[in-house]
């Protein structure tokens, strides 16, 4: 016989295991089956109550999967309740930021056109200009507008000495700019200045384009208090030359002589302001 077949056949459960292993009693292994059972069954209710089922109810995958669903869409819906008044407080700010934006686009269109109005009303200084334009501005005060007058009658030298034999050149008599607002304190004035300089400066272009001289403008301003002053008058007002009454006043010289005048509201005709320019007496 062979040395193995003295050895006795063992069932698996009475496989011989390493000395240092001990064998649990079939006791104690199904009680540790039956703590692992439970676990599950733990798992399996956590699981189903997190679906939306009570505790313990055992579903399967597709089950499962649908409380899931149902449960999320529970909760969706929950919160799309309660957030009503969120949606509205947001909406009522997103209304409010928006109409922030629009004043101040507003704001910002309206002082765009309160700086082009000033602009516009404002005679243009001579570096802006293409004719000539020789600037007196206003005096204040007894001694300033006899200054301002002393200023004036050297323009109107030099404009003498400037232009061509025959040529005429121009005198535009108007109001000074207001500390207030910074356009001139009459309101013909900031109507008349846009329209004679624009057609000043078609009258240089033309006579650019011509090979000529461009025209010349003796510009003089006055303030409100030295033009409305009734015990002093104006020494503008006293020129010999002038006769000024109103402002604004348009004046054409021609050999050192007052030949022609557009006054107040006749300034503010572009064409009858183009045809007084352009007309040679």
């Amino acid at each position: 016989m062979s040395r193995h077949t003295d050895r006795p056949t063992l069932r698996p459960e009475h496989t011989p295991l390493h000395p240092s292993i001990a064998v649990a009693p079939a006791s104690e292994t199904d009680a540790h089956l039956a703590a692992i059972e439970r676990g599950l069954l733990m798992t399996r209710s956590t699981r189903a109550t997190m679906s939306g089922l009570p505790p313990g109810t055992q579903v399967n995958r597709g089950a499962k999967g649908a409380a899931s669903a149902g449960w999320f869409q529970e909760q969706l819906s929950k919160f799309q309740a309660q957030s009503t008044g969120t949606k509205v407080l947001v909406a009522l700010g997103g209304v409010a930021a928006l109409a922030g934006v629009a004043l101040l686009l507003r704001r910002s269109v309206a002082n765009a056109k309160a700086r082009r109005a000033v602009a516009h009303a404002q005679l243009p200084p001579p570096s802006a200009c293409s004719y000539t334009q020789l600037r007196v501005e206003a005096g204040s005060g007894r001694e300033g507008i006899a200054t301002a007058y002393a200023e004036y009658q050297a323009a109107m030298r030099q404009a003498r000495t400037m232009v061509p034999d025959g040529a005429p050149w121009f005198v535009l008599v108007g109001a000074a700019n207001s500390a207030e607002t910074g356009t001139p304190w009459c309101p013909d004035c900031r109507t008349a200045n846009p329209i004679v300089h624009g057609a000043l400066e078609r009258l240089a272009a033309s006579a650019k384009a011509a090979g000529q001289p461009t025209p010349i403008l003796v510009a003089a301003f006055v303030d409100r208090p030295g033009w409305k002053d009734l015990d002093t008058p104006h020494a503008l007002k006293t020129d010999g030359e002038l006769h000024l009454a109103r402002i604004p006043t348009l004046f054409k010289f021609v050999h050192g002589c007052n030949v022609a005048t557009l006054v107040e509201t006749e300034c503010h005709d572009p064409a009858a302001v183009d045809a007084f320019l352009k007309h040679h007496e």
